[in-house]
């Protein structure tokens, strides 16, 4: 066994692409490094690096900014003196964008007290209304008044009914004293919270219009940042565009193009321009399809907000195949036994042998049809089946026969979590309905198509609404194109666990099997 494989991956982008670039993607890094380089304009500048979520635009910008960092240290020339910020736009996603990005900026200059002072200014206001106490609260004072009064009637019975003081009265009256001090300390606290009024501070913001904070960003780049020299760039990613809202997204590039336009900066946007350009056509073309704006049009919107665009392109299939198979290299899950046997059980051990090697093809397959060219999703499905591989284990303490029908077929398991994730509708209604699967099954072999839909109307009834765009958006390619990857044991891949009728019948799944294929005197016999 492979001490070098894990059970999860790291899905995080790279910072080094020289320790391994399947895309090649440190090619667009060091291209994007030409345009920055041998750009002469002055004033600001905006790029954007446009590819779909997923594909690598981060793991492209660490490699840039490792070009720049290695051509300082170096000392190669460089036409410009570069300072390059990396900011995550996924922090403003719920904030005002040009309030946090110049707080931001404040943030790595060492100066977000000022930045803040200039932005908000505070005022204290006394509430009308005296603090409101709940039931508890005014229980606790009852009891401290009670408290308070028990102490002056013991004190003054005391005094009037004892005499000369000895050494034993006045440590009892000493005793009383430091006791009703502590107790009236309390009691006064809470006598003054009664009648004192909140006051709480009020934050306003004091710059509202963009000149004025068009005039801050200046501040912060010419005297924060020291971009002031002919040669200085300071270089801003705005990295994360892609997990915004595409609306926020259009702000944040309106916001570049206008109080953020400030000469010797040059901004990176990375960002997915299919998504944006969809959303361009809905938000411009509002409710009228007779005045639909065309997707030429919203390229043209589109290419307004930048100097410069570079494409990662379309990943070949080939390449993806390369990288689903260097990820499942890496899994240790592949090479631990399913069954139990002991030494000298050859027999076992070849057939452990060649259904791990079954299991890891099927899982393959899977994940190449369903992530056609999105290496990160490829990541994350290979980490969640690592997750479940980890559930069924313990779960096959008690049941082993469950553990060896599931790690005996880790594809459909992964078919199972696609399903989940893709068309969450259609999953829900197989873990009602398990029995789907198996028809569908057998309508893919038979390679009759038109019958399928005819088929989940019949059995779903008032349900197949819920499916029909799922179906059409590439759920019926998905399971045809996976059709080989199936198991008779549907409801154990969605539960991880038997129903205990199941579990009830003695040589259940021996039982299950004959009666599938028709065997009539095993069935009998069971």
């Amino acid at each position: 066994m492979n001490n070098n494989k894990v059970y999860f991956l790291d899905n995080e982008p790279k910072k080094d692409l020289q320790e391994g670039d399947a895309f090649g993607h440190i090619y667009y890094a060091r291209a994007l490094y030409e345009i920055l380089e041998k750009t002469k304009i002055t004033k600001s500048y905006a790029i954007g690096l446009f590819g779909i979520l997923g594909v690598g635009k981060t793991s492209i910008i660490n490699e840039l900014h490792r070009l720049i960092k290695e051509g300082k240290d170096k000392k190669e020339f460089q036409s410009y003196n570069y300072k390059i910020l990396k900011l995550d736009a996924w922090e403003y996603s719920e904030q005002n964008f040009r309030r946090e990005f110049l707080l931001d900026l404040g943030e790595r200059f060492d100066c977000r007290k000022e930045i803040r002072d200039k932005l908000i200014t505070k005022r204290i206001i006394e509430t009308k209304e005296a603090p409101k106490h709940d039931c508890e609260w005014y229980k606790k004072l009852s009891i401290q008044i009670g408290i308070f009064i028990l102490f002056w009637a013991i004190f003054f019975f005391l005094l009037r009914n004892v005499g000369s003081a000895t050494t034993s009265q006045a440590v009892l009256y000493s005793a009383l004293l430091t006791f009703f001090a502590s107790t009236a300390t309390i009691f006064r606290d809470n006598i003054k919270d009664l009648f004192t009024f909140q006051t709480t501070i009020q934050e306003t913001e004091t710059v509202v219009y963009p000149d004025q904070f068009k005039e801050i960003f200046k501040l912060l780049i010419q005297k924060k940042a020291g971009i002031s020299k002919e040669n200085d760039r300071l270089i801003i990613v705005l990295d994360n565009l892609d997990r915004l809202k595409e609306e926020t997204v259009i702000q944040v590039l309106g916001a570049v193009k206008t109080f953020l336009k400030e000469d010797k900066c040059v901004y990176i946007l990375p960002c997915d321009d299919d998504g944006l350009k969809q959303h361009i056509i809905c938000m411009r073309s509002g409710t009228d399809s007779s005045k639909r704006m065309t997707e030429s049009q919203a390229n043209d919107y589109l290419r307004k907000f930048f100097q410069s665009t570079l494409i990662i392109r379309t990943l070949l299939t080939e390449d993806i195949d390369s990288f689903t198979d260097e990820i499942l290299n890496k899994l240790i899950i592949f090479d631990l036994p399913i069954y139990e046997y002991r030494k000298g059980e050859e027999d076992k051990e070849k057939k452990d042998k060649e259904i791990r090697m079954q299991n890891r093809n099927e899982v393959a397959l899977v994940l190449r049809v369903a992530i056609a060219k999105n290496p990160r999703r490829i990541i994350q499905l290979a980490n969640k089946l690592s997750a479940n591989y980890l559930l069924v284990r313990e779960r096959g303490k008690e049941n082993k026969q469950l553990l060896v029908n599931i790690l005996s077929n880790l594809g459909f398991l992964v078919k199972v979590n696609v399903i989940e994730e893709e068309w969450p509708e259609f999953y829900s209604l197989i873990v009602e309905y398990p029995d789907i699967l198996r028809q569908l099954y057998n309508y893919f072999i038979t390679e009759n198509k038109n019958h399928i839909p005819n088929l989940l109307q019949k059995r779903l009834k008032n349900k197949m609404d819920q499916i029909k765009d799922e179906w059409e958006c590439g759920l019926e390619d998905f399971l045809m194109q996976t059709n080989t990857v199936y198991t008779d044991y549907v409801s154990d891949f969605l539960l991880f666990k038997q129903k205990p009728t199941i579990l009830s019948i003695a040589n259940y799944h021996k039982f299950h099997d004959a009666a599938l294929s028709r065997q009539e005197e095993i069935v009998e016999s069971i």
